[in-house]
């Protein structure tokens, strides 16, 4: 779409302006040290205190993950508005997604996104699932609705995460994570988590079995068998949940790695700390921490919450994100070229899609073998 619409209807004129022309302008003043207003009646316009109603562009999770739930990442678009054909200046505002863009992340960070897709598809389930739906509307403070929604939260995340724009094509998802960090992040014992577990696994969203792989025991060295974690297959549609072959023997975790590292269930059980969903979510992508070490509290995914936010209010965010690319990609010493690329992403000039796809890319052939210097490849990729 245009920024720029003009039409004709019935002797009236009208105009479209995209958020992003107008926010343009708006940091066009003020990089040339002139005042918004005088600039826009330069133009023929005249920018308002009043906000004009505009419908917010929507990223619908049916697109991200095949569903119908909404998440907002607040970009706005004004509406087709009529101008009477006289002299008189257009009356309009500079829509300032600021506080809209971490209202959406806050609520995005606290589950509410998650909770209504996993309502929607747990309400399209039907047959069995009716009777879990009905328990969780009765008991919605309970231990198997707390645990229901944190296991799709998770699934979301690690979907997104994972697959990237691909997510969406998913059925289901799966991960293997330890029962007792569930149980203390939850509060509860690690016998209440089973007892909702399975009452859960009855609607068939929701499958699950004990993950085992061969660890050291002992002084002498022996090899012996333990169960790990619990790998979950959780539905991203209706259908049952299944966990295939290739799950099951997929190596999640380096189980005598970890235990070196201190990075089990079992350290933060006597750390005496629950442990916040940052670490729960670190567990479930296949990157345990321990109780003394912090997780990334960003994702690949938060670059969407740059789109429309002010210098001074991306200065936080970007800092976060470039360190969290730096460790991402294991390029510590390119830092200052991610925080360049993400402030593009502030400025309007680079697509917080774009710069997610062509990371994504870079990962993947940084796996394959065809790449060594991820920041180099980025520069030459977006320089073509």
């Amino acid at each position: 779409m245009q920024d720029h619409k003009l039409s004709q209807n019935q002797g009236s004129k009208a105009l479209n302006l995209s958020a992003h022309a107008l926010r343009f302008l708006a940091e066009h003043a003020r990089r040339k040290g002139r005042d918004p207003d005088e600039l826009a009646a330069s133009l023929g316009l005249a920018l308002g205190d009043q906000e004009v109603p505009a419908q917010p562009v929507q990223q619908s999770m049916e697109s991200q993950l095949g569903q119908g739930e909404t998440t907002d990442y607040g970009a706005r678009s004004v509406g087709l508005l009529s101008i009477p054909d006289t002299e008189a200046p257009l009356k309009m505002t500079v829509a300032r997604p600021a506080e809209r863009v971490r209202d959406a992340l806050h609520r995005w960070r606290e589950g509410e996104t998650a909770r209504r897709f996993a309502e929607r598809t747990l309400a399209r389930q039907g047959g069995a699932a009716d009777e879990l739906r009905v328990y969780l509307g009765a008991h919605p403070e309970s231990t198997t609705a707390r645990l229901f929604f944190l296991l799709y939260r998770l699934a979301i995340d690690v979907a997104r995460e994972r697959y990237g724009a691909h997510a969406r094509k998913l059925a289901q998802v799966a991960f293997a994570i330890p029962m007792e960090l569930l149980a203390e992040h939850l509060g509860v014992n690690r016998s209440t988590v089973w007892r909702a577990l399975k009452r859960i696994e009855v609607s068939g969203l929701v499958a699950a079995r004990d993950w085992y792989t061969a660890s050291t025991a002992g002084q002498d060295g022996a090899r012996a068998t333990r169960v790990a974690a619990k790998l979950f297959a959780v539905r991203l549609k209706p259908g049952r949940a299944r966990l295939h072959h290739d799950e099951l023997t997929h190596p999640w975790r380096d189980l005598d790695g970890d235990r070196a590292r201190n990075r089990t269930a079992w350290a933060w059980k006597q750390h005496h700390e629950r442990p916040s969903y940052a670490v729960l979510r670190s567990w479930a992508l296949g990157r345990p921490v321990a109780p003394d070490e912090s997780p990334p509290d960003v994702q690949l995914y938060d670059i969407h919450g740059l789109v429309g936010l002010l210098p001074h209010e991306a200065a936080p965010l970007v800092t976060r994100l470039a360190d969290y690319l730096a460790k991402r990609l294991n390029d510590t010493h390119s830092r200052a070229f991610y925080a360049k690329l993400l402030w593009k992403v502030v400025r309007l000039e680079l697509r917080s899609e774009a710069l997610i796809a062509q990371i994504e890319r870079v990962e993947a052939d940084l796996r394959e073998g065809w790449a060594k210097n991820p920041g180099a490849l980025l520069a030459y990729r977006f320089s073509a």
